[in-house]
């Protein structure tokens, strides 16, 4: 079993991926987007590094680690558990 200090770091670091989707997919947008102007699209850029440092908020900070153990290596996906459990 994990440690409970794990399983609630993974719970915590999905709800904040989910509650910052949104925000972080239009900053991303706008940084790309060419229409805008170049202060616009730097001015995106710090908002979305703010973002990053305040709230560890990528979804890259999930790792597909095993729902029983919290383990971040060898996971079947669909399954969503290592193959030792």
């Amino acid at each position: 079993m994990a440690k409970k200090s794990a399983i609630n770091r993974d719970q915590k670091r999905r709800k904040l991926v989910a509650k910052f989707a949104n925000k972080r997919a239009k900053l991303k947008a706008a940084t790309k987007d060419q229409s805008l102007s170049m202060e616009e699209r730097f001015q995106a850029q710090l908002k979305l590094a703010t973002i990053a440092a305040r709230f560890p908020a990528a979804a890259r900070l999930i790792t597909g680690s095993c729902a029983c153990r919290v383990s971040p290596f060898v996971t079947l996906r669909r399954a969503g558990r290592s193959p030792a459990w």
